[in-house]
């Protein structure tokens, strides 16, 4: 077996939320393609498009209301320590 095919000899990196993101907008942002993104990330296409799945069916939370109470949300001007 070559070892593009050997399991054995390949590495799992993980990729943080950070990563994530970071890649994501590559793609949504910068518009570049999704092909070049995992070339040049060592990347399997499955992934990236799992990675964006996920931020279309989870987005809606980084735009829900704060769970903190009035006046303690963080960046808050009443909160701030300058």
């Amino acid at each position: 077996m070559n070892s593009k095919g050997d399991k054995s000899s390949r590495t799992r990196r993980p990729y943080g939320s950070e990563e994530k993101v970071r890649l994501l907008k590559l793609r949504l942002a910068d518009r570049q393609p999704i092909s070049a993104i995992c070339d040049q990330r060592q990347i399997h296409p499955t992934l990236f498009c799992s990675c964006q799945k996920s931020l279309f069916e989870n987005g809606v939370a980084a735009f829900d209301r704060s769970p903190h109470p009035r006046g303690m949300r963080l960046g808050h001007p009443e909160n701030r320590t300058t």
